[in-house]
């Protein structure tokens, strides 16, 4: 972060303050004053410079900096696997991380509507009800709470000619 800094007299020194909280020296060349700031996650924080010129006279300026979340959620499809399926109901586990909340998670296959789960984790049986010798893809979506979206796919087969019904 940059601060312009003029003064009739040299500026000595300025110090970084982040939501009023003292986050050290800035260095000064010419007029103006410098600092990196990393910070750990994104919100609206207050950056301030406070100044100290040569004869001790202090001044601050300040600035209002939001730092928005990009990060898309990882999204896990632990279950079904790329393998073939003799049954057309088959398990589906998801799993959803963000740097900051999973708000949803969703999944859809092929050509079907959006199925969504509250939770971060999800576990449930699908009844894909598919005729035999399918292939399917399913996707399934992470929504943080700043909107960003991940996706994962996997894609598997159901084949239930292979499967000798009981007599």
């Amino acid at each position: 972060w940059s601060a312009t800094v003029t003064d009739n007299v040299a500026v000595t020194s300025c110090e970084l303050l982040i939501d009023g909280v003292p986050s050290g020296a800035m260095m000064i060349a010419g007029s103006t004053a410098n600092r990196t700031v990393l910070f750990s996650a994104p919100d609206t924080y207050i950056l301030s410079a406070n100044c100290t010129d040569a004869a001790n006279n202090t001044a601050q300026n300040a600035t209002i900096v939001t730092i928005n979340d990009i990060t898309l959620p990882v999204v896990t499809i632990h279950s079904p696997v790329p393998t073939t399926y003799t049954l057309t109901t088959v398990l589906v586990n998801l799993s959803a991380t963000d740097n900051i909340n999973v708000s949803e998670l969703r999944y859809r296959y092929n050509d079907s509507s959006d199925y969504a789960s509250g939770n971060v984790t999800w576990t449930a049986a699908l009844n894909i009800s598919l005729v035999d010798e399918r292939i399917v893809t399913l996707t399934a979506y992470g929504i943080d709470t700043a909107g960003n979206v991940g996706a994962s796919s996997t894609t598997f087969a159901i084949n239930t000619s292979t499967v000798t019904p009981p007599r």
